[in-house]
Parts: C-alpha cells; sequence; structure tokens
C-alpha cells in the first residue's frame, strides 16, 4: 500500500496483515520502486498508486490527503501537491 519512513528505517504497509521493516534510507527505497506506480505523497510516505481511492481535505484537519482502499488517510505535503494531483490524475486516465 505504502512506505513509511520510520527513523533509520522503512516499514512496508502492505495489505496483508503483515508490515516489512528494512534498514535503509528512504532514498534508497525510492530508487528501487517503479516510478510510475509509486508517488512520494511527503519526505515521509510513499504510496502505491494503485491504492489511493481519492485525493482531497481531510475531514479533521482539512489539509490534503491521500484515502487509501484500506480505510487509511496519509498526508500530503504543501510541496507535493500539484506532483501528487497530477500523477493519480495521469494514473486514473490510463485505467
Amino acid at each position: 500500500l505504502y512506505i513509511v519512513r520510520d527513523g533509520k528505517n522503512v516499514l512496508l504497509v502492505t495489505s496483508g496483515a503483515k508490515n516489512i521493516r528494512k534498514r535503509m534510507p528512504m532514498h534508497e527505497m525510492t530508487a528501487m520502486l517503479p516510478q510510475d506506480s509509486f508517488i512520494a505523497v511527503s519526505r515521509s510516505h510513499i504510496v502505491n498508486l494503485r491504492h489511493i481511492q481519492s485525493v482531497g481535505p481531510d475531514e479533521k484537519t482539512g489539509k490534503l490527503s491521500v484515502l487509501l482502499e484500506n480505510g487509511e488517510r496519509l498526508p500530503i505535503s504543501h510541496v507535493s501537491e500539484k506532483d501528487v494531483k497530477r500523477s493519480v490524475m495521469e494514473y486514473w486516465k490510463e485505467r
């Protein structure tokens, strides 16, 4: 579903019951991922485009976020807003 930075580790959050923790910098993990399937929504989160249900304001904070198919919301950094919107729209057009 997504990858989150956790100190010196990265946590790969999966749709299954088991998540995977690896000791590596986020930039190394990013380099391993297919660029047409994943998008960095913030410095700490990389999301698989396939699992994004919507992009919009978080009801609690009002800040822009992605809603994943598992019901989780991840914040989108102000710097990443345009890239995330564009990438999600392009991905949805291709489907």
